[in-house]
């Protein structure tokens, strides 16, 4: 049974519930009105005098994933806890509703300024993004939401809602510094980009046309290649060589991730049993997210590639960035868990970012760190950087995990590193991703340049 913390009741009691054959207009596992009847209350209400109108609506950031993981048992649990916050946070004079899967609508009339608008919608965020409790574990909730304020311009209801959409998606995108947006001509743009990009997503991951670049890392104690990441490379036929952080988080929002993924991993480890048959002695660094770990079939896919492939699973890193562990926990731990009883390695990604205590350290079944960039790059002129650098080594030793430090640079750098005894080296120094047929395996490193072996 899945149970938010303890919230106030609202002033006239309860007033949603599971409504067994639901009457027309009503969502029938919440009890709030759905989207047709929010609709026509909000044509009704925008039509009338009092002042102005807003619409805010609710995204639920990673119900996905509680789905894959715990089942949808839980998740319509979750949902039936998150709409009772919402009433009992709202006002009494607020419409409600569930306007899709995982997205509710808030109605607001009578507001006195359109800052009033952002104002409850901050308030409705802080009452539903709490820990809930499913079955025996705790869930963290967190949510995005788009605020439209009318009537401006004649706006219909279906107008306004849409333009709560395109904020609520900027907020989505903006990740946790922007979790209510208010909407503004400017998104409207914004939005039409993202569907437009998320159209072209879909159809390069039907058509696979994408490909893998590799970047080497270099152990520090005999300065050779031990190992390469597979980063993913998309060239859109009307947009050109796009960065992975213009479509990876479209592709987490939409659920594309998992094919695309499983493309990765199958692509990487063909390209890993290819260089092992040449006689090279490699592993191959491999990035997953946890949307992918919360998919049933994840464990199995990755067992059933690594069989097809011929590579033997201690040669193959599955990287995942500390941020989405913690944030997911819960549901990425039994993975990880059995990922590691497979023989896959895995390390955390961009170690410094998420914040991670002692005891999640010591709980996380990882074999590597990866030290984030942004620490690298103030070495050489920060001593609070290379404190907390010589550190993060230190206890990632004391914990049995080997180091690697990601964006590596310069020679002062690598020096600095090799002195605190960092394991391997990854950056532009010792190599920049490149394709398959053009990356150097063979590299040595000396204080003056590095050059492939003769």
């Amino acid at each position: 049974m899945i149970e938010p913390l303890p919230l106030p009741a609202s002033e006239d009691g309860p007033r949603l519930g599971v409504v067994p054959g639901a009457p027309h207009g009503i969502d029938a596992l919440t009890g709030l009105v759905d989207r047709d009847h929010f609709l026509e209350r909000a044509g009704a209400v925008l039509h009338s005098g009092g002042g102005l109108k807003a619409v805010i609506l609710l995204d639920i950031d990673g119900l996905r994933r509680i789905n894959q993981g715990l089942g949808s048992a839980a998740g319509d649990e979750v949902l039936e806890a998150l709409a009772q916050r919402l009433m009992a946070a709202s006002r009494k004079e607020d419409v409600v509703a569930r306007v899709g899967g995982d997205e509710f609508a808030v109605l607001l009339a009578g507001l006195g300024e359109e800052d009033e608008a952002r104002v409850l919608a901050t308030r409705l965020a802080w009452a539903v993004e709490h820990e809930y409790s499913a079955m025996g574990h705790r869930l963290p909730l967190r949510v995005s939401m788009g605020v439209a304020v009318g009537p401006h311009d004649s706006r219909s209801a279906e107008k306004l809602l849409s333009d709560a959409e395109a904020a609520m998606y900027a907020a989505k995108s903006g990740g946790g510094d922007a979790r209510v947006v208010v909407y503004s001509d400017s998104l409207r743009e914004q939005s039409q980009r993202r569907f437009a990009l998320e159209a072209a997503l879909r159809r390069a991951v039907d058509n696979n046309a994408f490909e893998l670049w590799y970047q080497p890392q270099v152990a520090l104690s005999d300065r050779h290649v031990i190992a390469t990441e597979a980063l993913l490379r998309w060239q859109d036929e009307n947009r050109g060589w796009l960065p992975p952080a213009d479509f990876i988080p479209v592709a987490e929002d939409t659920g594309l991730i998992v094919p695309l993924g499983h493309w990765v991993i199958d692509r990487a480890t063909a390209q890993l049993a290819e260089w092992i048959r040449k006689g090279y002695k490699l592993n191959m660094s491999i990035n997953v997210s946890a949307k992918q770990l919360a998919d049933p079939d994840f464990i199995f896919q990755v067992r059933d590639l690594l069989t097809r492939s011929g590579v033997p699973a201690r040669s193959v890193t599955l990287e995942i960035t500390e941020s989405q562990v913690l944030r997911n926990l819960e549901i990425t731990l039994p993975a990880m868990l059995t990922l590691r009883n497979f023989g896959v390695r895995l390390a955390i990604d961009d170690f410094g970012t998420g914040y991670a205590s002692l005891t999640q350290l010591k709980t996380i079944p990882a074999d590597e760190l990866k030290l984030d960039r942004s620490f690298i790059v103030g070495l050489e002129h920060d001593p609070r950087d290379r404190g907390v650098v010589e550190g993060a080594v230190q206890l990632a030793h004391s914990l049995g995990l080997t180091v690697v430090a990601e964006g590596v640079e310069t020679f002062a750098q690598l020096n600095f590193l090799t002195d605190i005894g960092c394991d391997a080296l990854q950056g532009f120094l010792l190599g920049k991703p490149q394709p398959a047929d053009e990356v150097s395996l063979s590299l040595s490193v000396d204080s003056g340049a590095a050059t492939p072996l003769q």
